[in-house]
């Protein structure tokens, strides 16, 4: 199996319920007559190119305006955890913090 196949169906099988209401009810999943989330993953790496590229770019635009309307509803905590991981960022993989770690 492609790896952008095989990679798209572990994110097919870990799709959040929210997330996978919205996808089944666009019309290429309708059309597709699966009932799960399971089902659609099962059936990725038989999809023709075209329609597998549809799929994915569909479920991905539905991820993308569902993590975006949670960052916009929950702003104060998204940017917590934004300059956080920002801050973090620089000493990550530095020589410095693998010093710091190496006996554990």
């Amino acid at each position: 199996m492609e790896r952008k196949r095989y990679f798209f169906k572990l994110e097919m099988e870990r799709l959040p319920d929210n997330i996978w209401l919205q996808v089944k009810s666009t019309k290429i999943v309708r059309n597709m007559h699966v009932k799960d989330k399971l089902e659609i993953a099962s059936l990725i790496e038989k999809l023709p190119d075209s329609d597998f590229d549809n799929l994915r770019a569909t479920v991905r635009k539905i991820r993308d305006e569902t993590d975006l309307q949670y960052i916009k509803e929950n702003l104060e905590e998204s940017k917590t955890l934004l300059l956080a991981a920002l801050s973090e960022k620089d000493g990550w993989l530095s020589a410095e913090e693998d010093e710091a770690w190496k006996d554990l």
